[in-house]
């Protein structure tokens, strides 16, 4: 685990390292000039080695230290956005244990008795079917089905 979580950071790293624009971009816009982004990288110690810039990329990322928001609020630590944000994500992820682990369970049993049957395969298929769409295009259908059309659960907020 901790050589996932290392190969993960440092992917994470990389990509932003050597990715298309970067936070002068985020501040200045796309027509931004070139000598006012260079005293912003050189400010932001981007203008260092690679790995004096990764050394310390780790440092901030073992003390918590995600630096500053540029686009949500601009200059407010990404900390305490995090903190602001992390009761409603942990209700969210109760709801969503409490909901799924009974409802995962009496399904089991269910095709557990019934194997071999039409309805064990269907809850198979299922529940496979299910596992298999991501999260990226699961999440904005199921928005529009129940905050769009149904108007059940509220779309932002």
């Amino acid at each position: 685990m901790p050589v996932l979580l290392s190969i993960i950071i440092f992917i994470t790293f990389v990509l932003g390292f050597y990715g298309p624009g970067g936070p002068e971009v985020v501040l200045l816009g796309q027509n931004f000039d070139p000598e006012v982004a260079d005293l912003i990288r050189e400010q932001w110690g981007m203008n260092d080695p690679f790995f004096m810039q990764y050394f310390r990329y780790l440092q901030n990322y073992a003390t918590l230290n995600f630096g500053e928001s540029l686009l949500i609020r601009q200059h407010q630590p990404i900390i305490d956005l995090i903190a602001e944000r992390l009761p409603i994500t942990m209700q969210l992820s109760a709801a969503a244990l409490l909901l799924g682990i009974p409802t995962g369970i009496v399904l089991g049993i269910i095709a557990a008795f019934t194997r071999g049957s039409w309805l064990d395969r269907s809850i198979i298929f299922t529940t496979v079917f299910i596992r298999a769409i991501p999260v990226l295009v699961a999440a904005p259908v199921l928005l529009m089905i129940f905050a769009g059309q149904l108007r059940i659960l509220p779309a932002g907020g």
